[in-house]
This record gives C-alpha cells, sequence and structure tokens, in this order.
C-alpha cells in the first residue's frame, strides 16, 4: 500500500548553523543538512560530526526531525571513506540518509537496515514504476524530479508505495535532475559530485544578443498548496542550503503560516498571508514550474543575469576600491550585496560596512576587483548580523555532543561509562594504595581538564566527574581514563574496519562478458544511420527507441537482427509510463529482445521478462555506475552490462574496472548532452550560444524540451589502450549526431585507437573529478 501521512512535512535547508536555528524558529518540521563530504552542496558551509553530535540533541528536544545528505554519487575510491562516515553516523540515529547514488542505498539496506534513506530528487525519480524500483532497494521516500506537471504528480502520489516529497520553494535547475554535466565539462567541477559552479546561471551570446538563457525562475508553490496538502504528500521541501539564514527563515515562515491554516481549514487565508510573507523576502523571479502549470518557455527567466536579489545597479567606474553605483534600489549600511562580473557572468558576496549614498548614486566599498560594467545586486538585508549573533549564541549554549563518558572515582576504584550514540560500553578498574593527603581530591573543573587530554577522531562530548569517598591519585584517574577512551576508541575504530572488509567483497558484479571478440563498439544511432554502420561482428548498433519505432520496431535493427539494441531515452516521465510499457512489451513480443535502460523505472517495463533468458538489458551511462556498489545493485536489477559514465576520469576507471569482469563498457565518442532538459529557453534561442570565455554550446528544442551539447564532441581515441589496461575492453561510440559521410572515418579512428581532431576528452584525464 501506498505510504502516507495524514500531513506534509514542512522540510527546510540547513546549509549552515544560522540557517539551522532559523528553521528551527521559523517552523520547520524537518531539516536537511550535510557534512563536508558526499553532499551535494559542497560550497555551503556545511557541518562536521561534532556539529551533527550537538545538533541532534537540540532538534529531538524541539521534536525537528533531521536528515543527513550524502547525495552525490560515489567513485570506487570513495566507498570505504563513505562506509566509514556510515559507521560513525549510524549510532546518531539521524532520522533518515538522503542519497542519490544506487551502491550506498546497497550498503544502507543490507548493512545498515537501522538507517532509514530517502532517495534525492538528483536520482531522477519521474514515474511511479522508478519509486517502486527505488523502494525495493529500500527507500523509506522518494524525492520527485521539478520538471513534471501536477497530473503526473498526482498519478505518482496515488500509486506509489513508499512516501513521495516535492520541492515547493527554491531554485531550479535548468537540465532534468542529475542529468546535468555543463559545470562538469567545463572544469571537472560535477553537479553530480556536488561541486556545480552553476554555468546555467551566466550569460550567452546568441544571435538575439546576450542573456542569461538557461537560468530558471525560484519555484514557487504557496498557491498551488491548497491543492497538494490533500493528495497525501510525506513532505513539502524547500531548497536552499545555498542561501542565507535570513532567506531561509522568511521562507519557512510564509509556508508554515500558510499550512497551518490549511489544517484550520482557512484555505483563501492561507495563500494570501503566505503570499505576503514571501514578498519579504530577497530571491529572484517566481514561477510555479510546470507543476503549477506554467509553460516550459515560462520557467526561464532569461534576462540580463541569472543572479539571485534586487539589482541595485551598474558599476559606473571604480576609484581606490570604491565603486560608483548608479543605484536603481535602496540599500542600507550592513546589506549583504552580490557583485556578477561581465567578464563571465559569475558572482561574489560581501556585506556593505563602508558606503555612501547621494541622489540616488551609492559609492560602497567593495573588498575585491570590480570594473565598470559589472552589476551590483542586494541579497540580504542588515538583520544577517544579528540572526548570526543569535544563532551564535543558542550555538555556545549548547553542551559539546560525541563520545560521553561518566567517570565515578570511589574507594580504591574508578568506574567509566562511555557511550557514542547507541554504542555503550562500561569499564572497571581497582586501584591499590591509599592517595597521599590531598591526592584524592577531585579538582572542580575535571570534566574540562579531562575532554582536554582526550584525543580520538570520534568528537568529545560531556564528561562527568563523580567522587564518592575518593581513595584515587587524580594522576590515576586521568590515567585510567585515558586508557578506557583509548579502549572505546580502538574498539570503535576496529568495528568500523571489520564493517568496510565485510561490506567491500560482497559489492561484486554478476555474470561474465559474452562477447568473443577482444573488443566490441555499442555504437549509438538513429535507425536511418543504421545503413551507414559496417556490417562487422566488432560492431554493436544502439538505435534510439523513438515514438515512430514504437509504433513500428522493424526499422530499428535492420541488417543487425541478432546484434542491435534499442535504447530508452532519459528520463521516463509518469506521462509516457503507460505508452513505453505497452509498446516495449509489444516489441519483446516481436523478437527485440536487447535493450539499453536509462533510467531506473525501464527495469519494471520488463516485468514478467526474465533477464538474460527473454530480454537482455544493459544500463546506459545515465544511472552512474561508478562503483562495484551501485554496479552491482545494476546486476540485480538485471543489467548484464552496464555503460560507465561518461564524465569519469581514467583514475575513476582504473579503480572499478579491475572489478568488472570485463562487464564495463566505457564511454568513447560523442556529442556529450551537457543539459537534457523539459523546458525551452525564454527567448526562443536555438543554434549556436557563445560564453564570454568564448565557448560554444548548441541548443536543439522542440515540444518535447530541450538539449543542450558542446561544439566539439567528446573523444578518448587516442587513449583507449589506457581503459583497456584498467580492464575495460569494450566502448560506446554516440554517432547519432554525426553527419553520415563522417561515420565510417570516427569509426575508423575509433579502431585504430587514433586521436580525432577536434574534440575534447572531457574529465578524462583530469585530477580534479
Amino acid at each position: 500500500m501506498p505510504a502516507r501521512t495524514s500531513f506534509p512535512e514542512l522540510l527546510a535547508p540547513a546549509g549552515s548553523v544560522e540557517s539551522y536555528f532559523a528553521a528551527v524558529s521559523a517552523g520547520a518540521d524537518a531539516v536537511y543538512l550535510g557534512l563536508q563530504r558526499f553532499n551535494a552542496r559542497e560550497r555551503a558551509e556545511n557541518f562536521t560530526l561534532a556539529d551533527l553530535c550537538r545538533i541532534l540533541p537540540h532538534a529531538r528536544t524541539h521534536g525537528i526531525r533531521v536528515y543527513l545528505a550524502m547525495n552525490t554519487v560515489l567513485t570506487e575510491a570513495d566507498l570505504p571513506e563513505a562506509i566509514s562516515i556510515l559507521h560513525r553516523v549510524a549510532p546518531l540515529s539521524p532520522d533518515a540518509l538522503i542519497v542519490q547514488d544506487l551502491g550506498l542505498m546497497r550498503v544502507l539496506r543490507d548493512f545498515f537496515p537501522g538507517m532509514k534513506f530517502h532517495v534525492s530528487t538528483q536520482a531522477g525519480c519521474a514515474s511511479a514504476f522508478a519509486a517502486d524500483v527505488f523502494a525495493a532497494l529500500g527507500a523509506d521516500r522518494v524525492i520527485l524530479e521539478r520538471h513534471l506537471d501536477l497530473s503526473e504528480v498526482r498519478r505518482i502520489v496515488s500509486a506509489s508505495r513508499v512516501g513521495i516529497e516535492i520541492f515547493v520553494h527554491g531554485a531550479m535547475c535548468y537540465s532534468y535532475s542529475g542529468k546535468c554535466f555543463f559545470s562538469s565539462f567545463l572544469g571537472g567541477k560535477s553537479g553530480n559530485r556536488g561541486a556545480c559552479v552553476q554555468p546555467c546561471r551566466r550569460l550567452y551570446g546568441h544571435q538575439g544578443g546576450e542573456e542569461a538563457v538557461f537560468s530558471t525562475c525560484d519555484l514557487s508553490l504557496i498557491d498551488l498548496l491548497p491543492e497538494l496538502v490533500p493528495l497525501g504528500f510525506a513532505a513539502f521541501k524547500i531548497e536552499g542550503r545555498m542561501r542565507s539564514a535570513e532567506y531561509v527563515g522568511g521562507v519557512v515562515s510564509a509556508y508554515r503560516r500558510a499550512l497551518d491554516r490549511i489544517r484550520e481549514g482557512r484555505k483563501a487565508e492561507a495563500v494570501a498571508e503566505g503570499r505576503e510573507l514571501l514578498q519579504l523576502v530577497i530571491g529572484r523571479e517566481k514561477t510555479p514550474g510546470l507543476t503549477g502549470g506554467a509553460a516550459p518557455r515560462e520557467v526561464v527567466a532569461g534576462g540580463a543575469t541569472g543572479n539571485v536579489g534586487e539589482l541595485v545597479g551598474p558599476v559606473r567606474e571604480v576609484r581606490e576600491g570604491w565603486a560608483h553605483v548608479a543605484a536603481e534600489a535602496t540599500v542600507t549600511q550592513g546589506d549583504r550585496l552580490r557583485v556578477q562580473f561581465q567578464s563571465d557572468g559569475s558572482g561574489k558576496g560581501f556585506s556593505a560596512l563602508s558606503m555612501r549614498a547621494d541622489a540616488g548614486d551609492l559609492y560602497v566599498r567593495i573588498p575585491f576587483d570590480v570594473s565598470p560594467g559589472d552589476l551590483l545586486f542586494r541579497v540580504g538585508g542588515g538583520g544577517r548580523s544579528e540572526i548570526t549573533r543569535s544563532a551564535r549564541r543558542e550555538w555556545e549554549a549548547l553542551p559539546p555532543g560525541g563520545v560521553r563518558f561518566r567517570v565515578v572515582v570511589g574507594d580504591g576504584v574508578v568506574s567509566i561509562e562511555a557511550s557514542y550514540g547507541k554504542v555503550h560500553r562500561e569499564f572497571s578498574f581497582r586501584v591499590s594504595g591509599a592517595a597521599a593527603h590531598g591526592e584524592g581530591r577531585i579538582p572542580p573543573d575535571a570534566g574540562d581538564r579531562l575532554r582536554a587530554a582526550y584525543r580520538s577522531d570520534l568528537p568529545p562530548g560531556e564528561i562527568h566527574v563523580e567522587g564518592r569517598g575518593a581513595t584515587v591519585s587524580w594522576q590515576d584517574v586521568v590515567a585510567l581514563f585515558l586508557k578506557a577512551a583509548r579502549k572505546f576508541d580502538k574498539d570503535f575504530y576496529l568495528s568500523g574496519k571489520d564493517l568496510r572488509l565485510t561490506i567491500l567483497p560482497t559489492l561484486r558484479v554478476r555474470g561474465s562478458r559474452r562477447e568473443t571478440l577482444p573488443t566490441v563498439f555499442f555504437v549509438g544511432c538513429r535507425a536511418e544511420q543504421l545503413e551507414r554502420l559496417p556490417h562487422v561482428p566488432e560492431i554493436i548498433p544502439v538505435v534510439e527507441f523513438t515514438r515512430s519505432l514504437a509504433r513500428d520496431p522493424s526499422p530499428g535493427n535492420r541488417g543487425f537482427r541478432e546484434r542491435a539494441y534499442f535504447r530508452l531515452p532519459p528520463p521516463m516521465r509518469e506521462s509516457d509510463a503507460a505508452f513505453f510499457r505497452r509498446t516495449v512489451k509489444e516489441a519483446v513480443g516481436k523478437g527485440h529482445r536487447r535493450w539499453v535502460v536509462s533510467d531506473v523505472g525501464h527495469f519494471r517495463l520488463f516485468a514478467g521478462f526474465e533477464p538474460g533468458k527473454h530480454v537482455t538489458l544493459v544500463s546506459d551511462h545515465y544511472l552512474y555506475a561508478f562503483n562495484t556498489g551501485s554496479l552491482s545493485a545494476l546486476s540485480r536489477l538485471g543489467a548484464s552490462r552496464m555503460i560507465l559514465p561518461v564524465e569519469a576520469n581514467l583514475a575513476a576507471l582504473r579503480a572499478v574496472g579491475k572489478y568488472l569482469h570485463d562487464l564495463g563498457v566505457a564511454m568513447a565518442y560523442g556529442a556529450v548532452p551537457l543539459m537534457i532538459s523539459r523546458l525551452v529557453p525564454s527567448s526562443g534561442v536555438r543554434g549556436e550560444v557563445v560564453s564570454p570565455r568564448e565557448e560554444r554550446f548548441l541548443v536543439d528544442a522542440d515540444d518535447r524540451g530541450s538539449t543542450v551539447r558542446a561544439a566539439v564532441p567528446f573523444s578518448a581515441s587516442g587513449s583507449l589502450h589506457e581503459i583497456r589496461a584498467a580492464g575495460i575492453r569494450d566502448f560506446f561510440a554516440d554517432v547519432r549526431d554525426v553527419p553520415d559521410g563522417e561515420i565510417g572515418k570516427v569509426l575508423e579512428a575509433l579502431f585504430s585507437d587514433r586521436a580525432i581532431p577536434g574534440t575534447s576528452p572531457f574529465n578524462l584525464f583530469r585530477g580534479n573529478f
């Protein structure tokens, strides 16, 4: 049965200590936050393990649930560290983890059964079929893709057997979630690894001028809340771990007010009061998104900037650190400002500490270099400093979390209790001989002294020392405390090491490579390109399964009947699921049994067909098989082979290749789809767009959405021998965008492992991925 809640939870972002307290004060039911590693907002302030140990008791006292985001994809080299983090977090019992990586889902289900997990929007759940797969993988909740319409959302909620969470407010990506390589392509800063530098917010030149052609408005579903609440969502989520505490507090207050009014049966007042509070919050232009009925073009803001905030004006001149700005908005001392550089569209923030205003002109000291023409925005009010001071006072009043000790000193006995969350140990030591006069006295600051002496990878918590007729010297107490603490730490460390050694060998891929040739190339193509492919055993066509082929699949494997695959395009939206279920079943019935799946929901299309017997399934690079955990999860779902991620570097391929039994397929060539989207640029931009750095990209759009590609294709040719040496023998080449007359030349270069001019190696040789 579908998971249902009586009333949706209001879930708020906490990218900093200040934002956490702002969310709690404003009425959030739950918060989500990340540690320093493996979360999709690694540029936020985030939290340490010691911070988490302090926050969790405070949250429980106030009835607030805490969800920990570990929602990036993981490489093979990341797995041991990720398991170590889980080992340290599990005893603290956060209410759930938010995850994207399929391998991490498998680890949680099989080895941390007491820890609930929610599937991140980065995993791209856009259908009830996908939600059902995630439920089978152990998920307690799934966070939906943001670019779904209301009818799709309704159907998913009504059909799902897991809790469904939806974003109701905040920034949106132009691309489908988890399907963006834009930042990764430009400099190895992968959004799927938490390092996105938001190139979609920058300015791009096109035939009509220059604008932020991919910059979306901020989502706001405040008007739709009365309609959404009765549907049975588990949670309404607010985006904003990169936003200020002032922003978080304002948005949470607005949605709290609206939801409370709806609960009281006052729906009209709910929307009006919520909207009134939102008007006080500085942000981008708002849109109800596709869920709220906006057209795809209306969701994209476009215009002269993709920045957050209220435009103050352009910089006219700069003298000795003072910028003269033609001010179109009021700025007061202490306001948070942000400069958008005209050179590349990027931005940098500062506080207006030194300034003066004169008849519409603003003079402000900026602590970094700016140039005439740069734009200045107001992104926060002067109340930010007071919010910070208030949060710091609350924070400092919280007792330290972490490993807690209770030390009882008695007559010749020292008893020590150590606890870290749910992990508890007791130690008892007998001490012979009485302490000299005065030595048995316990100092008044005994706990602080022991805490200062404690050294561990685990954060220290409170230490309570009690004396009950103590006859043991203080020096002995300190020595025995450190002995017990080291034993506790060592045992905890060894249990974590044993856990890693237990888990990692189980993450193995099933099956073996069936191809008999030394190397084969899976070649992505359109049906009409099949006649351009060489009819040799080394070529295995992969034809895009279009709607026309769904009606008549026979042209999709003409000349390659026993070897050709159909590729199902990502993502599978709820509105398309029934169509694909019917047409795929019909195609399999007609003998088309080889398929490449690019969405977890696609596996459900083959229900009733046994993988390996009735159908052969290969997972696409969009399913992010970066590590043996995710590869083994895909293997369990029915994939016999796995196309590895296009944004992987050589080190990541080497780390995982040795465990693949030749089942991995590496990307070798293709026009990289930097973004695939249901949206289209607001100004109707098509064709080439150019960044201020002269980087060129191509925009294709139709009634299904748009694709943004790099002007130069990706190619690993010339380095395929290095990938083979890593244990990956076979490759995927996408020639769909190659002119017919050039297909043979591209394939010849790939077979010869010869570098192809005018291509990019993407991340292959980058060390910062």
